[in-house]
């Protein structure tokens, strides 16, 4: 029995799929099996994941018959399915280095860690280097804490294990955790790193392992439709509710959720209007939110008149 299990979720990523298996099967730790899901892709990808069922590292495919509509039900499925010790959730658009599985198992295990992970690399469409992802600004070395201090002191204002690729966790763990991310549609991640990190140490790699992928579209449904802004509010309820963040960390999260939803022209105005309702937004914080956010839009420019 393998002690990692790689899971790869796929959804009509077929024009990755290939460079994902690949970087996976080129990795220097060799004690992995790969569980491959599909969730009733419409592209070439079942063609594609065909062509690994024979790898000696491939455990387990499993091809739904109908879409499961969310990738968080994919992770649980794929977390069940596995028979590895540790998780690795490595999702289909993305890729890594030969030594991701290597350098975070290391961290895993000399840390006692229920979840270690990684900066990443984002790439393009085509994979050309775009630039570092911006995640634990304020860490320059590798890292080993309390998960409940990581949760407090890095992981309480926005999620950053930004990328599930990025990360390995312990399946005990994950399975023993309420389910209450899968029934999320944007920030389902966010809340299972939370719930995880309660458990046990968390350790992070200061090396850039990960390879995340951006695509080149617009704002997504779930941030165009609200739902995101939802969840995300729900989470800070959790986090409030469970002491990690106090009232004024609860306000300044509120009051810069307000700034994001106001500049984001994608988002139609009633359901801005409804947003500002959730959020309980006053009139004067949100003249003062759009203010800001004009005298910034007049100093950019004023600036780039100046070059």
């Amino acid at each position: 029995m393998a002690r990692v299990s790689v899971i790869v979720p796929n959804y009509n990523y077929a024009i990755y799929l290939e460079e994902r298996m690949e970087s996976i099967l080129s990795q220097t730790y060799e004690d992995y099996e790969i569980v491959l899901l599909d969730d009733k892709s419409t592209d070439n990808s079942v063609e594609i994941i065909n062509k690994y069922r024979q790898n000696s590292k491939v455990s387990k495919v499993i091809l739904n018959e109908t879409n499961s509509g969310s990738p968080f039900i994919q992770w649980e499925k794929g977390i069940k399915a596995s028979s590895g010790e540790i998780i690795w959730i490595a999702e289909s658009d993305d890729s890594c280095t030969p030594f991701f599985l290597e350098t975070l198992v290391k961290i895993y295990d000399e840390n006692n860690s229920v979840l270690a992970f990684s900066r990443s690399m984002l790439v393009d469409e085509h994979g050309e280097k775009i630039r570092e992802n911006h995640q634990m600004r304020s860490v320059n070395n590798d890292l080993c804490i309390d998960g409940k201090q990581f949760i407090k002191d890095y992981l309480y204002y926005s999620n950053e294990v930004q990328n599930a690729s990025c990360a390995i966790f312990s399946k005990k763990v994950a399975l023993e955790i309420d389910k209450n991310y899968m029934s999320f549609k944007g920030a389902g991640d966010w809340l299972f790193w939370l719930k995880i990190a309660e458990r046990g140490n968390v350790s992070f790699s200061n090396s850039i392992c990960n390879h995340y992928r951006l695509h080149n579209n617009t704002t997504s449904k779930v941030v165009r439709s609200g739902v995101e802004f939802r969840e995300i509010k729900t989470i800070y309820g959790w986090l409030f509710d469970n002491n990690y963040i106090d009232s004024e960390q609860l306000e300044k999260c509120k009051k810069n959720n307000l700034k994001l939803i106001a500049s984001l022209k994608e988002i139609p105005t009633e359901t801005k209007k409804d947003l500002y309702r959730m959020w309980d937004a006053n009139n004067y914080t949100l003249f003062i939110i759009k203010l800001r956010g004009f005298i910034s839009k007049i100093v950019y420019y004023l600036k780039t008149l100046v070059k």
